[in-house]
């Protein structure tokens, strides 16, 4: 009796063990055949969504809910990488796994700030186009209350868990080349050490904000 309730067991593990696999294999699927557009919509509805309960969320709230989405929708290894240059390739492992955890976290904290507050705004697609290198822009507006608009042109790059954001440009200002200059002056001229404090002190003031 005991080994046939073992063999129960090992089998009910193993079917949810396949189940789970199945899950997967089917959320991987989904994830990687979303279009660029797709992946800014699925960004823009959750932003949208912590605007509307931003309040009641509070600050942990909408960072605990943006997290999941901001990291999948965006390629932050390889936008590091391309803010810090040829510094980076001067890191060892550990510090470019340090860099990256921290530049993430920065981003979700820098999303979990700004957008906390709702009044009627709105965002609208307007058109995808390829860009050199097998990139893809895809432009959209941020409608104010008033019905002004905010110019949001996003950057992406195929990967195999789909479209990847890889710089945003707002107002025709890009992301990636304010932190480039920021970051690399910070390195080169104070050092690592320095400019992982400097990312910590953004999340702390995003947090207090």
């Amino acid at each position: 009796m005991k080994v046939i309730l073992k063999i129960k067991s090992i089998l009910l593990v193993l079917a949810v063990v396949a189940m789970l696999s199945v899950m997967s294999l089917s959320w991987a699927e989904t994830t990687s055949s979303e279009s660029p557009e797709e992946t800014v919509r699925h960004l823009q509805a959750a932003l949208l969504q912590v605007m509307r309960e931003g309040e009641a969320l509070g600050y942990q709230g909408r960072f605990d809910l943006l997290a999941p989405v901001v990291n999948q929708s965006h390629d932050f290894g390889f936008i590091i990488r391309t803010i810090l240059g040829s510094n980076w390739t001067e890191l060892d492992q550990e510090q470019q796994r340090i860099i990256t955890e921290i530049f993430s976290q920065l981003s979700v904290a820098t999303y979990a700030e700004q957008f906390k507050e709702y009044d009627g705004e709105q965002f609208e697609i307007l058109e995808q186009r390829s860009f050199p290198q097998d990139h893809i822009e895809v432009r959209t507006h941020l409608i104010k209350a008033d019905k002004g608009t905010v110019d949001l042109r996003y950057l992406l790059k195929q990967r195999k868990t789909g479209w990847h954001i890889v710089n945003i440009v707002a107002e025709g200002v890009s992301e990636l080349a304010i932190k480039r200059t920021e970051y690399r002056a910070i390195l080169q001229r104070d050092g690592f050490s320095a400019l992982v404090e400097m990312l910590r002190q953004k999340i702390l003031q995003a947090e207090r904000s």
